[in-house]
């Protein structure tokens, strides 16, 4: 006998066991995505048969039809205890293999980019109301044609996970205390999705803007891949102490940015303006083809408008939530005056020389130049995993999964430099 949770009624089950307990994964993945057991019993006769007749076909049909309800009442069975992640590899009552359980949880709490973007845009999804979650629940099946099942499951697992998290850090433990606990079970990788999706809630992240471009145009989605990238980058500078770090950037800002009548901010237009001037030149640099097209001054401050927008939203708790959108705009803004990727990715070079010039001519310490450079590779980033996604956008219509997007530099994924050695592909579900 089992219960599904604290005070719900026990529940029996009549179940046929082996030792060890086999799974099957087919079976299994059926089951997850809500099944009947009818309905899964007619996909795996559909596996077995073909329009010809079966000899002996009644006889395989009782033996799947009795298996499949075998198997049905084990995912039951173990269900209960799946949901206590931290204790499932003690707790799981069939006799399995350890790398069979991780296997069984892996799958169980595999993580679908479109359901969790719309956790990340719905706050209602981790709300303690059960009616408000519920409600929310339903909007999200409409959006993403996902069903309900396993919208539902997505759902309660990354409650029960940012439970473990949020508890981890009430308690005072050391913070990688229930990293550990969860990575032992369902991997680094997975366990690192889900951290990044904790992050992004909890900083209450927007990932679409609500003013329209221009030219009366919506700036497109980016894909989920490309903003849970986009977190693992941030990761690597806001996790230990956003807080502390804030206050260093919104310092520089108000320094070098806030106020454009400052001599470092005068000086570092100049000197970039200066630059652009001379990689514009014909005859300058090693070969013709590097020179790039006549470039306007107007396009070039309109894009250090947009990264200091950027720099703002690392600057303020309030303004952070903002952050993924402004990187966007900046990549826009990038594309209109940039060609290629490679000039892109120059912009940030010249502008972090510009302003080691700015600040030596107004006399300031060094470490506001070594703050300024780190901040420009961190966007430089942001900005490459926006860029090479391309924004195919993102069709909350459809359950197809988007592609993958690109990874930060020659093929290298942002998360590879927050989870080394971790292999830098998302591992396909088991």
């Amino acid at each position: 006998e089992g219960g599904s949770g604290p005070g719900m009624p026990a529940q029996e089950f009549r179940l046929i066991t082996e030792d060890p307990f086999w799974v099957d994964q087919r079976v299994f993945e059926l089951w997850l995505q809500g099944h009947s057991e009818e309905r899964a019993l007619q996909k795996r006769m559909h596996a077995f048969t073909s329009d010809e007749e079966v000899e002996n076909q009644d006889h395989l049909k009782k033996l799947l039809a009795d298996d499949t309800h075998n198997q049905f009442e084990a995912f039951r069975f173990l269900e209960a205890t799946l949901e206590e992640p931290h204790t499932f590899l003690d707790t799981c009552p069939m006799q399995m293999s350890v790398a069979y359980k991780k296997l069984i949880a892996r799958t169980f709490y595999n993580l679908d980019p479109l359901v969790s973007r719309e956790i990340v845009r719905s706050l209602g999804a981790v709300a303690s109301d059960t009616k408000k979650r519920r409600k929310v629940q339903q909007e999200i099946v409409k959006r993403t044609g996902v069903s309900e099942n396993k919208v539902e499951r997505h759902l309660e697992n990354y409650r029960r996970v940012r439970q473990l998290f949020d508890k981890d850090k009430e308690s005072g433990v050391d913070a990688e205390h229930a990293s550990v606990q969860i990575a032992q079970l369902l991997g680094e990788e997975l366990e690192a999705e889900y951290r990044r999706l904790h992050f992004l809630v909890t900083w209450q992240f927007r990932l679409e803007p609500s003013k329209k471009r221009k030219d009366g145009q919506f700036e497109e989605r980016l894909q989920y891949e490309q903003v849970d990238d986009v977190a693992a980058i941030l990761l690597v500078a806001f996790e230990r102490a956003p807080e502390k770090s804030m206050d260093q950037i919104d310092r520089f800002c108000q320094q070098c940015f806030k106020n454009q009548r400052h001599g470092v901010y005068k000086e570092f237009i100049s000197k970039l303006c200066d630059s652009y001037k001379s990689a514009t030149t014909p005859g300058r640099g090693p070969s013709k083809k590097d020179a790039r097209p006549s470039c306007d001054p107007k396009k070039v401050i309109d894009c250090i408008k947009q990264m200091q927008s950027v720099f703002n939203a690392m600057a303020s708790p309030k303004e952070f939530r903002h952050f993924v959108i402004r990187v966007t705009s900046l990549s826009e803004a990038l594309k209109v005056m940039e060609q290629s990727l490679p000039n892109a990715i120059s912009f940030f070079q010249m502008s972090a020389e510009a302003m080691d010039a700015a600040l030596r001519i107004e006399g300031s310490s060094e470490s506001d130049s070594q703050l300024f450079r780190c901040l420009m590779e961190l966007v430089r980033l942001a900005v490459v995993v926006v860029w090479q996604g391309g924004w195919t956008g993102y069709d909350a219509t459809t359950s197809e999964q988007p592609r993958r997007g690109a990874g930060v530099s020659q093929g290298t994924s942002p998360r590879t430099q927050r989870q080394s050695p971790t292999n830098s592909k998302r591992d396909p579900p088991p």
